[in-house]
């Protein structure tokens, strides 16, 4: 934990861990609303991203279609949007992933200077 949180909610926070099944994660909220005049800091359960189902699992995901190539020339062009509609969402997937990891760095370094 970073040395600005304080060592009543790291206690907390360590009791619901050790107390919450499997499959949520514990997220820190630091929030300035006024509580009895003090800081009020709150432990936030929420579930891990990597344990809920994906769209597919939900049955959100309609299966591609298959369509009947007539000629060679079709064949082609199906193959070739097939190829541009993978390559943009893997690109979009590498994107948001890229993001996520700078976005951790840059709070990391900025919470460094807690006052």
């Amino acid at each position: 934990m970073h040395p600005c949180i304080p060592g009543d909610l790291r206690k907390s926070c360590k009791k619901v861990i050790r107390n919450e099944k499997s499959g949520w994660s514990i997220y820190i909220r630091f929030e300035d609303e006024k509580v009895e005049s003090d800081k009020s800091y709150q432990c936030l359960l929420v579930p891990d991203p990597k344990t809920l189902p994906t769209t597919a699992q939900k049955e959100e995901v309609d299966p591609p279609a298959p369509v009947p190539v007539r000629q060679l020339r079709d064949h082609y062009a199906y193959a070739f949007s097939e190829f541009i509609a993978l390559s943009s969402a893997t690109l979009k997937v590498y994107k948001a992933t890229c993001e996520g990891i700078l976005g951790l760095y840059l709070n990391k370094y900025t919470a460094d200077g807690c006052a």
